[in-house]
């Protein structure tokens, strides 16, 4: 977000937020699912993960994160002000927090800022119209992973989904037997990985470049 800025605003910035870095132990929530966003939260220095719950928490879609990394910039502005996912460091994390009033003055004042928030604000809406499948998915399989993509926050890397085979036959309008059967044949090709509960997805982009008959 910084990228670009001048060093003497960097210095002025620094002052200002002297008082507004937080430090967080391995295990704890940085932000919770719903919890009101009131600025910039930006992670300076550790890894995270993101865990987003979806209908009722019959699905929790869990990701990982590293430093530099900033949580939802698209939930600062708007008519939906709330974490869309909650955020939980697997490492000691350094938060930086910039407050709403100086994102405010700094989009105002700053035009290397600004565009670097729009530049942001563009990718995350791109990723969401990759979401949406533009043709029919010819296979259960290919449904499947249309599904954990649309589930996930970040197009790429590694995803645990946690669910019940009997909630994936519910959503997707088909039998568990089947639902079984596709997963196992994912698992053959090294797409994913199952446990009871868990299904492991070690790279979003290699499962969705994979072609399924």
């Amino acid at each position: 977000m910084l990228q670009g800025v001048s060093l003497l605003e960097m210095t002025t910035l620094s002052k200002q937020l002297a008082n507004h870095e937080h430090s967080f132990a391995e295990g704890d929530y940085i932000v919770f699912q719903d919890e009101a966003c009131n600025g910039l939260l930006s992670i300076i220095e550790g890894d995270a993960c993101i865990e987003t719950t979806y209908f009722g928490n019959r699905f929790c879609m869990v990701e990982f994160v590293s430093a530099p990394y900033t949580i939802e910039p698209d939930v600062l502005y708007g008519i939906q002000r709330r974490y869309q996912s909650s955020y939980r460091a697997r490492s000691v994390c350094r938060v930086l927090e910039c407050p709403k009033s100086i994102v405010t003055e700094l989009m105002a004042s700053n035009v290397v800022f600004r565009l670097n928030y729009l530049n942001l604000l563009s990718t995350l809406a791109s990723r969401r119209r990759q979401a949406s499948p533009s043709t029919p998915m010819p296979s259960l399989e290919s449904r499947l992973a249309q599904f954990f993509f649309r589930l996930s926050t970040i197009p790429k890397g590694r995803k645990e989904l946690r669910t019940r085979m009997s909630d994936l036959a519910i959503y997707l309008g088909c039998s568990c037997p089947l639902i079984s059967e596709s997963l196992h044949r994912m698992q053959v090709q090294g797409v994913l990985n199952m446990r009871r509960g868990h299904i492991e997805i070690p790279d979003m982009e290699r499962l969705m470049n994979t072609t399924f008959v």
